[in-house]
């Protein structure tokens, strides 16, 4: 169970136009070999990756070259950790040479394809897969017959990081009026690849609906708070880009949404009594596990959302709604609170007593945020050999003494074995 909100961080993305293989060369700190390479300019070929050699052919503009090696001038023959110069392509004389210019050529993933799109959105047309070539001609919506896709890769990239926020560009050659043209990541239900997520739902703010999982504003509808049935779920783009969509069913009709507030699920409308067997934490939202988060997009509460300094007492309260462990119940003295009673129990095991022993820390001890638990609060020689006053501590199963203490920014269990019962 995650105890903390996560936050979320939004990175701006400095690759604004897609198409270019690589910044100044002389930044990327690791490199890749691409599948393909489509060249945006007539390119000359070489027998060997020499910048001494001369150009003895050339290959034409506007056509898609297999790559089937890289060199650097060195010749070293790993794809990863170095600035690629050269790449080897295929050719109708042969494998053979080619220098890698981001100026004059563009990289990624090639496949031929024959299959019909439906645009739901007027799309800009590309003579050539290249965000730098974009015209002034759109394609209005309509059926579209699609004959390649093409998927930009970075050769060059710094780290990580920027390898993911480079890639992901999605290219289709469709035929036009205007002959074959390319369009840049069209708005196409086809290409939703939606993963069912069924269920029941609680929106607990305003939401834009949309037909399709497409921002496009002049079909955006106004969803308000509400119980709803969850349909499925697609993640759009990659990297710090992702888009978050869940689809819901709506009063007029199945809608794609991007929850800008918390969205509970596994939702249950509850009359009942709930029996607390041991204190627990209280909470001004349910603080759901990451897996169940529909999306980080929304803003998370500022502050600590945990409500009272203490845990509320072991005891029998009224609950009226849950979303998955959470309940939601009302309690004499704070108010409607959320609760995990399960998450209670491994905090704060039945048997807890209070305590005011001293414990001696020991370079070798390690911390958890409660009993048994597989995650580590922290390691090994965090805290230096100190004694510590316990507040609580609980005997396991097995004789191994677990105490409580007031660690730093939180409470901490450290084991001391024991005598088993």
């Amino acid at each position: 169970m995650n105890k903390q909100r996560l936050i979320a961080v939004s990175l701006v993305m400095l690759i604004l136009c897609g198409g270019a293989i690589a910044g100044p060369k002389s930044t990327a700190a690791m490199s890749r070999v691409p599948a393909y390479v489509y060249l945006l300019q007539k390119t000359d070929l070489y027998a060997a990756p020499s910048a001494s050699s001369k150009p003895f052919a050339a290959l034409s503009a506007g056509q898609f070259v297999k790559v089937v090696g890289a060199d650097t001038g060195t010749n070293r023959d790993f794809d990863w950790e170095y600035d690629i110069q050269w790449l080897k392509v295929e050719t109708w004389i042969g494998d053979k040479w080619i220098r890698l210019d981001a100026e004059t050529m563009t990289s990624g993933k090639y496949e031929a394809e024959d299959r019909t799109l439906t645009l739901i959105a007027a799309e800009t047309l590309y003579d050539r897969p290249d965000g730098r070539l974009a015209s002034d001609r759109t394609i209005e919506p309509q059926m579209i017959h699609v004959t390649a896709a093409f998927e930009f890769q970075p050769v060059h990239f710094t780290d990580a990081m920027s390898l993911i926020m480079m890639s992901g560009e999605k290219w289709y050659r469709a035929d036009t009026a205007d002959g074959p043209q390319w369009l840049r990541n069209p708005k196409a239900p086809e290409l939703v690849q939606e993963k069912p997520f069924l269920g029941t739902v609680k929106l607990t703010g305003p939401e834009t609906a949309y037909p399709y999982p497409f921002a496009i504003q002049d079909q955006a509808e106004s969803a308000e708070p509400q119980v709803v049935q969850s349909l499925a779920r697609w993640t759009a783009g990659i990297g710090p880009g992702e888009v978050h969509w869940l689809k819901i069913r709506l009063p007029q009709g199945d809608r794609w949404i991007v929850p800008q507030h918390p969205v509970w699920t596994d939702y249950r409308v509850l009359n009942e009594k709930l029996e607390l067997k041991t204190d627990a934490k209280t909470y001004s939202e349910p603080m759901l596990a990451p897996t169940k988060i529909i999306t980080e997009t929304y803003p998370f509460p500022a502050g600590n959302p945990q409500v009272g300094k203490e845990p509320l007492k072991a005891g029998s309260y009224e609950a009226f709604e849950a979303s998955e462990d959470w309940v939601h119940i009302h309690t004499p003295d704070r108010g409607d609170v959320w609760v995990n009673p399960q998450q209670a129990l491994l905090e704060r095991p039945v048997g807890t007593v209070p305590t005011a022993e001293k414990v001696q820390l020991t370079q070798t001890d390690e911390y958890y945020d409660y009993p048994n638990s597989p995650f580590r609060v922290h390691a090994k020689g965090f805290y230096k050999p100190q004694t510590v006053t316990a507040f609580e501590k609980w005997t396991a199963p097995d004789g191994t003494v677990w105490y409580r203490f007031h660690g730093l920014g939180a409470d901490e269990w450290v084991k001391r074995p024991g005598v088993k019962k």
